[in-house]
C-alpha cells in the first residue's frame, strides 16, 4: 500500500491548526482530483473551484476567485472559467469578487461581477477589498437589516 507522505503530514498539521484552510499543506493534501468525473463530458469541460465563498442566510452569495497577478498587469482568466463566473453573477444571487495579486495581504486587482454589471478591472489594495466586502455584507444580509444578531467588525 502506498502511502500519501504529504496528506499524512498535512493530517498531523490540521490536528494542530483549528482551521484546515489555515495550512497550506493540509489544503493542498485535500484537494480533490476532479478528473475521474470528467471523462465522459463533452467539449473538453473541466470542474472548475471557487476560492472563497460565504453565503448569507438570506441565499445571497459572494464568490471569490484569486488568481496570481503582477503590480502593472490584472490577471487572465480561462475562457470557460470567465464564462462559469459570469452566468453565476447573472443569477442575480451571487456577486464575484476577481482578484489579482500575489496571496491575501497583496491584493492589486479587483474585478466585480453582478447581474448585468461587470465593473472591469480595477486597481485596489486589501484594505479596500476588506471594505467592498464588509459593505457587501451590509447591504445583502437580510439578518443585519431586520435587526437580528449585532453586526461586528474587526476594526469598531
Amino acid at each position: 500500500m502506498r502511502v500519501n507522505w504529504n496528506f499524512h503530514r498535512a493530517s498531523v498539521l490540521s490536528k494542530r491548526s483549528k482551521f484546515a484552510l489555515r495550512s497550506r499543506a493540509s489544503f493542498a493534501a485535500a484537494a480533490w482530483d476532479w478528473a475521474p468525473l470528467e471523462r465522459d463530458l463533452p467539449r473538453r469541460m473541466r470542474f472548475s473551484d471557487l476560492d472563497g465563498i460565504l453565503v448569507l442566510p438570506g441565499g445571497r452569495a459572494l464568490v471569490l476567485e484569486a488568481k496570481y497577478a503582477d503590480v502593472l498587469k490584472p490577471p487572465r482568466l480561462p475562457p470557460g472559467q470567465w464564462r462559469a463566473l459570469r452566468d453565476l453573477a447573472q443569477t442575480g444571487f451571487v456577486t464575484v469578487f476577481i482578484l489579482g495579486g500575489r496571496g491575501s495581504s497583496s491584493i492589486y486587482w479587483l474585478r466585480e461581477l453582478r447581474q448585468g454589471a461587470d465593473s472591469g478591472w480595477m486597481r485596489t489594495c486589501t484594505t479596500e477589498v476588506r471594505t467592498r466586502i464588509i459593505d457587501w455584507i451590509k447591504t445583502h444580509d437580510q439578518i443585519s437589516q431586520m435587526g437580528g444578531g449585532a453586526w461586528r467588525s474587526s476594526e469598531t
